[in-house]
């Protein structure tokens, strides 16, 4: 299935881009047909070709860029991406620019030299399912081998999570007023898996609450000398 979706993207991409030479060459031609002298054209306006040149750095920039992203098949239309700014699917990579649809149903089009020089996770890239976090502070005192056993149990009756791998719990530190869990989890829904961390946490919070496991909340001692110094 993977294999077929990579093959089908490929096919994709060599079409746009031959596309594209065709719509080139059908313009020279016309010229060439319209009598248009294109040797003489570029060469009288050399000094214009050269200030142009330098205004479509950016443009040139992007068309190369989306010549990369559309042969090297590391992000393809529909895996779903990671960004600083945001989570989305990818909806089509064309020879300058990517729109992507976010978690907040909005289209972004970027650039596609963005998309090469930023910082990008795919999320779909050769896995069926991706690994994620959800971290919790308990009170001290609570019963620890109690917090992991709800934490992983939680996960468990969550229909969007994997039973296989199976979730884990790592006791991560002793905070300042908190014992630190960070509950680990596998999901195939990573569109929207923001939702879906949101509902497990509600089901950890009723299952704290039937425990009497306290999540608290930072304090601080303040200590009133009186009196003043003469």
């Amino acid at each position: 299935m993977g294999e077929k979706k990579i093959e089908n993207e490929q096919m994709l991409a060599t079409l746009q881009v031959f596309t594209y030479f065709l719509f080139i060459g059908a313009t020279i031609f016309t010229l060439n047909y319209l009598g248009v002298k294109l040797t003489a054209l570029f060469v009288g306006s050399a000094a214009l070709l050269v200030g142009i040149g330098f205004g479509l750095q950016q443009l040139f920039l992007d068309v190369i860029s989306g010549f990369i992203l559309l042969f090297d098949s590391n992000i393809n239309a529909g895996d779903v991406i990671e960004t600083t700014e945001f989570t989305g699917k990818v909806k089509r990579i064309s020879l300058r620019t990517t729109q992507i649809l976010t978690t907040d149903n909005l289209v972004v089009i970027l650039p596609n030299s963005k998309m090469i020089t930023a910082n990008v996770t795919n999320l779909s890239h050769s896995r069926t399912s991706v690994r994620f976090r959800i971290t919790v502070g308990v009170a001290y005192g609570s019963d620890t081998q109690k917090v992991k056993d709800i934490l992983i149990q939680c996960s468990m009756d969550h229909p969007k999570t994997e039973n296989e791998p199976a979730p884990t719990v790592l006791f991560k530190d002793f905070g300042e007023s908190a014992l630190i869990f960070e509950l680990r989890f596998w999901s195939k829904d990573t569109f929207q898996i923001e939702a879906v961390q949101s509902e497990v946490r509600f089901l950890i919070d009723e299952r704290f609450r039937k425990e009497g496991i306290t999540i608290p909340f930072p304090q601080r001692d303040l200590h009133i000398k009186s009196g003043m110094p003469k």
